[in-house]
């Protein structure tokens, strides 16, 4: 095992140990409609954080998360293995939590695309979860994978993992917790990057939390007036979420709007 050494400055992905369990797209809040929570159920106010296409029976494990600070297993790939990870990587069928950017290896100039996702692979009871640089680190810089994540590419021949049951919102998320609505006030505040919120209010009301917002966009104005009821509001960062998602699906629809009527 050796460090391969970082040739650049580039921002790669987030380091994960090989076969520690995958949690970079984790359950989370999920945003609301412009009128507030779809549902009640647990489903309506958690979810994956990531691609809805990834749920799986079988637990996921990491594989290929790599930077230029934790030592690398190497060893020169078979070309049959380089061929299909590659394939993988490259494929719109295995791609999954595609983002907007791309990160840059961490060991090289590389800057592609490509590297803005990521795959997953069936094993024997497992499914690896691995950023799309993968292919890059085997290939270029002679990652060695865990041997298990090289049989299962081999073995795959190419095919997608096998998908399973809904993934199960875990019971400590649906504990209701006391909310510190300044805390919610602020949290939507420190969104301005995206989100410019000139003024924002929240009064308890009987049954929920009545949330007024003035959003001072640069062409569409306007303003969000709508009751929370109390069912929705489970968790500080939760509420949180749910309003500035709130705000910002009423500004893509504005946004929306206004381009139709320009045509």
């Amino acid at each position: 095992m050796r460090v391969i050494a970082s040739a650049c400055h580039h921002r790669g992905v987030t380091w994960f140990e090989d076969l520690t369990p995958y949690s970079y797209f984790e359950i989370m809040p999920i945003g609301w409609s412009e009128t507030g929570p779809p549902g009640s159920r647990p489903e309506h106010l958690f979810g994956h954080g990531g691609d809805e296409r990834c749920t799986y029976s079988d637990p996921e494990v990491n594989v290929g998360w790599l930077d230029a600070a934790h030592p690398v297993p190497t060893a020169r790939p078979s070309p049959r293995f380089v061929a299909l990870l590659t394939t993988m990587c490259e494929s719109d069928e295995h791609r999954l939590h595609q983002t907007r950017g791309h990160h840059g290896c961490p060991f090289c100039d590389l800057r592609s695309p490509v590297a803005s996702a990521e795959i997953r692979v069936q094993g024997d009871g497992v499914v690896y979860a691995a950023p799309t640089l993968i292919a890059h680190y085997v290939a270029h810089h002679s990652y060695a994978p865990p041997q298990a994540f090289v049989d299962a590419v081999l073995r795959s021949d190419g095919a997608v993992a096998e998908t399973g049951g809904k993934r199960v919102v875990p019971e400590e998320l649906l504990r209701r917790e006391p909310i510190d609505w300044r805390a919610v006030e602020a949290q939507v505040r420190s969104y301005r990057d995206w989100l410019p919120v000139a003024e924002i209010e929240l009064e308890l009301v009987h049954g929920g939390v009545h949330v007024r917002a003035r959003v001072d966009c640069p062409r569409t104005p306007f303003a969000i007036d709508v009751v929370i009821p109390d069912w929705a509001c489970m968790r500080t960062d939760q509420v949180a979420i749910g309003i500035a998602s709130m705000i910002e699906t009423r500004q893509q629809i504005l946004r929306g709007i206004r381009f139709t009527s320009r045509r």
